[in-house]
């Protein structure tokens, strides 16, 4: 991997602090130049030491949004979409990974991840939505069985109905290779840099592309050749857990995210 010897070293953060404190830092960078500065002066002693390693920090924290849109992006064309519990170093493998051409171990990491937190996963969204808890607790109950043919259908229909609820669009609704849902997302007050993080919602991926260019996402699981009967294979585990993170990502995260990524009005 091209860049292990500047990745941290375990234990990871998640993801999550670091897209709302990125956030954060852009918008209070006056004030933390404030509070370097009460302190500039002893660190003056030890800037050889500590210059290399405060400059690459904020290298890497101004370019973690440009990792997470790149990798997001490459990810939904593949079916996958990302936890916000996952280390947030992970975005520079993906990187090389996608970079690479590198799918097995994509597909080898996340399907390692979705099985360890699928029942979390589960639980969240059955506790989260509980208007929708009945279908989506039959969905969750024939996947235990192994019944994805039944399963995911579900979960595709829920995942539609969260986005309208959560985005005010449909995200299986496009225009110009584009969901509705994010037309909404453009509509919003939101940081500039929130937008990167939600970059798989922007163009569409597997699961949305309409039929004329179906071909260009092989791998992933389309919701149209699913609902309409041309997809005959799609009840495996895999495409169980791609789905499964999709809905994850729509109803657990894109909330947190447009909460940490609102736009905050100036004091006075």
């Amino acid at each position: 991997m091209s860049d292990n010897a500047e990745r941290p070293q375990e234990p990871q953060p998640s993801v999550q602090p670091w897209i709302g404190g990125a956030l954060r830092m852009l918008r209070t960078t006056d004030a933390s130049l404030q509070s370097i500065g009460r302190v500039v002066g002893a660190a003056l002693q030890a800037l050889p030491t500590i210059l290399p390693g405060l400059l690459q920090g904020i290298e890497r924290v101004n370019a973690f949004p440009d990792a997470v849109q790149e990798g997001s992006v490459a990810l939904a064309k593949l079916g996958w979409f990302y936890d916000l519990q996952f280390p947030a170093a992970i975005f520079w493998d993906i990187r090389d990974w996608v970079r690479e051409g590198r799918t097995a171990e994509i597909d080898t990491y996340f399907v390692e991840h979705y099985e360890r937190s699928a029942d979390d996963i589960q639980a969240q969204l059955l506790s989260t939505y509980a208007a929708r808890s009945e279908l989506l607790g039959q969905a969750f109950s024939a996947a235990s069985q192994t019944l994805y043919f039944a399963a995911i259908p579900v979960l595709l229909a829920q995942a539609d109905g969260l986005s309208v609820d959560i985005m005010g669009g449909k995200l299986f609704k496009s225009v110009n290779r584009r969901p509705q849902a994010a037309s909404s997302l453009d509509q919003m007050q939101l940081e500039k840099f929130t937008l990167k993080f939600l970059a798989a919602l922007q163009h569409n991926g597997g699961f949305n592309a309409a039929e004329e260019y179906r071909h260009e996402f092989p791998s992933a699981p389309n919701r149209h050749d699913i609902m309409h009967g041309r997809d005959l294979s799609y009840g495996t585990r895999m495409n169980y857990l791609k789905t499964l993170s999709l809905l994850a990502f729509i109803g657990l995260h894109v909330p947190d995210i447009l909460r940490d990524g609102q736009v905050k009005e100036s004091p006075g």
